[in-house]
């Protein structure tokens, strides 16, 4: 075999091999955290946040997925990237729909549960469940992030956010922030950052930061 020859038949593979990347891993901040949506007319609309609990349930707020609906509306749950209605983001059918059986707006117990399919591929860096374990919890001066996409237009691209908050007792949030409706299973919140964050990416005023506080099902 000839130099020529021999040259011609390595340069290949040395090529090959110099133009070879690694892949890049995508890494969410919150792989458990979950958009939950409806289809309107072909496009995703974001409704709630949810959080995953197990490798086919997501936990959210009842309020978001009891609809009034007849049929009620197909619900999608969007997963794995922190940029909502991102192509990172993989989408999942909601096939089941529950809430707490004595449930009423503004009446506590506001808590809703959703089965998907397929089922989640929880590998800690895209997808992961949280643990709920019962811990007992001051009522009172504990901080906490309240973090999500806030009220988006259909089908916009928007980075999850987080808000700081607060809790402070109850009696206190009654008398000071009038949340009439308060129950015993419920956490009233303040937020320490202003109206500005996943209640409302717009910086305007909306429901649940109006009054500086927020009220929590549990």
């Amino acid at each position: 075999m000839s130099d020529e020859e021999e040259t011609s038949s390595i340069s290949p593979q040395m090529s090959a091999s110099s133009t070879r990347k690694k892949a890049k891993v995508y890494r969410s901040r919150y792989p458990y955290v979950v958009s939950v949506g409806e289809n309107v007319n072909g496009y995703y609309k974001h409704l709630c946040v949810g959080v995953i609990i197990s490798d086919e349930f997501v936990l959210t707020a009842a309020h978001c997925i009891k609809s009034k609906k007849n049929p009620p509306p197909r619900m999608f749950v969007a997963a794995g990237a922190d940029m909502l209605n991102s192509r990172m983001q993989t989408r999942f059918f909601v096939v089941e729909v529950r809430w707490h059986p004595s449930f009423k707006l503004l009446q506590g117990h506001d808590i809703g549960v959703l089965r998907v399919f397929p089922k989640f591929q929880l590998d800690n860096i895209r997808l992961r469940s949280i643990s709920f374990t019962v811990k007992p919890q001051n009522e009172s001066d504990m901080r906490a992030n309240l973090i999500g996409w806030g009220r988006v237009k259909i089908s916009k691209r928007i980075g999850i956010q987080e808000m700081p908050f607060q809790t402070i007792e109850n009696d206190v949030c009654k008398k000071k922030h009038r949340f009439v409706f308060l129950t015993g299973t419920d956490i009233c919140a303040i937020h320490l950052r202003g109206p500005k964050g996943p209640c409302d990416v717009s910086g305007k005023d909306t429901d649940i930061c109006r009054k500086k506080s927020i009220r929590i099902s549990i």
